[in-house]
């Protein structure tokens, strides 16, 4: 390292100051050190946040957080977007980065998701548009089969846990939604989609994910008796991911509190999967995609805050996380839908704990003081 005297007279000052401050910096907790010992805190992260082109973001993700999320990258149309299933047929290589970083750095990774109906290859996405679909039973059977065994079989003790289905209840009145596995196939093909996901890696975690059970009840109903339906039908089924996109004041935290206990009730895990919290006052989010944060972003820079803003969003987390923290025998991970504002498909709300230049807000703070409620931490 040059000496200081070699540099001009504000670069030293700055070199000494950065050089002091470091170990300081270094010394303050972190969100996965702060909650260690009760559940995982993790982030959706982007493609350009793994790959070298975007450093700030993969020091902030290794600083902070112990699992991680893809976006999109294994989402199905991303990864397959050609029939068949040799593998010409997909594009692995934003996965393989995603999957790799999460290996190098000893990251509890999550795969998301095996089976959706929406973000599906242009192919299929005309079939489930379709009245009548000209596919059939036999040939969706295959396509799903190909892609679950193909792509979990791939990440084989690399990815910890799936996301094996997404999304497949309605919202309103509850029951399942009509998409193109549930029109050609039938009910049976959430059985069939754990199975195989559980054939090709028996070691990995595989859950249900959906959004609005906390907010919801006759989705949560539908919900509990799907999850008793796959268990009836030997699914393999390890726990249940509430997405968590909550607003300033609804769900209440009761009602969280109480979704929670209905899932680990039945024995489940239970991951916050999705977590994000639209702040009050700010303009609604425009191309998002997709009712459970499906990836899209809205345009333009995340909006400042008020003081009062930032007060109510950091007292929202705060209740939010005291909620996890009583829960922390059944809940394994709580993940974040973006790592920033910036990157959020809420953006437009300025939703998470980091801001636009990746500096925590109040809501960070609160989080943090939140597992100060949990006294000592419990053995996993």
């Amino acid at each position: 390292m040059r000496s200081l005297r070699h540099l001009p007279r504000a670069a030293a000052i700055f070199a000494a100051f950065h050089a002091a401050a470091l170990p300081a910096l270094r010394a303050q907790p972190t969100l996965k050190d702060t909650y260690r010992g009760m559940f995982h805190l993790g982030a959706a992260i982007r493609p350009d946040q793994v790959n070298g082109r975007t450093p700030q973001a993969a020091e902030l993700i290794l600083r902070e957080f112990d699992s991680i999320s893809p976006e999109n990258v294994l989402k199905v149309g991303p990864i397959h977007p050609r029939p068949g299933n040799d593998d010409s047929s997909y594009d692995f290589a934003p996965a393989d980065q995603f999957v790799d970083f999460g290996v190098k750095h000893k990251l509890f990774t999550i795969g998301h998701t095996l089976c959706w109906h929406s973000q599906l290859p242009a192919w299929l996405d005309q079939q489930q548009k379709s009245a009548e679909p000209t596919i059939t039973k036999a040939e969706l059977t295959q396509f799903l089969r190909d892609h679950i065994m193909k792509v979990v079989g791939r990440y084989k003790g690399r990815v910890h846990g799936w996301d094996v289905v997404n999304e497949a209840l309605n919202d309103g009145a509850g029951g399942y939604r009509q998409t193109i596995f549930h029109r050609v196939i039938g009910q049976d093909y959430l059985v069939m989609a754990f199975k195989w996901a559980h054939e090709a890696d028996p070691a990995a975690e595989l859950y249900y994910n959906d959004y609005n059970l906390d907010a919801n009840d006759a989705k949560r109903t539908s919900c509990l008796e799907l999850i008793k339906y796959l268990r009836a039908n030997g699914a393999p089924i390890t726990g249940v991911g509430m997405q968590g996109h909550y607003n300033l004041n609804t769900p209440s935290a009761a009602k969280v509190d109480e979704t929670i206990k209905l899932f680990a009730d039945l024995g489940l895990k239970v991951m916050i999967t999705e977590l994000d919290v639209r702040a009050v006052g700010a303009a609604p989010v425009t191309g998002a995609v997709g009712a459970g944060g499906g990836g899209g972003r809205g345009r333009g820079a995340p909006p400042s805050l008020t003081a009062e803003q930032q007060q109510a969003l950091a007292q929202r987390y705060a209740d939010l996380f005291a909620v996890f923290v009583k829960h922390r025998a059944a809940i394994t991970r709580v993940t974040f839908w973006g790592l920033r504002d910036t990157d959020s498909w809420r953006r437009a709300s300025s939703p998470l704990i980091f801001d636009d230049h990746y500096q925590p807000k109040p809501a960070y703070h609160a989080v943090l003081n939140a597992a100060k409620s949990a006294g000592p931490a419990k053995a996993k």
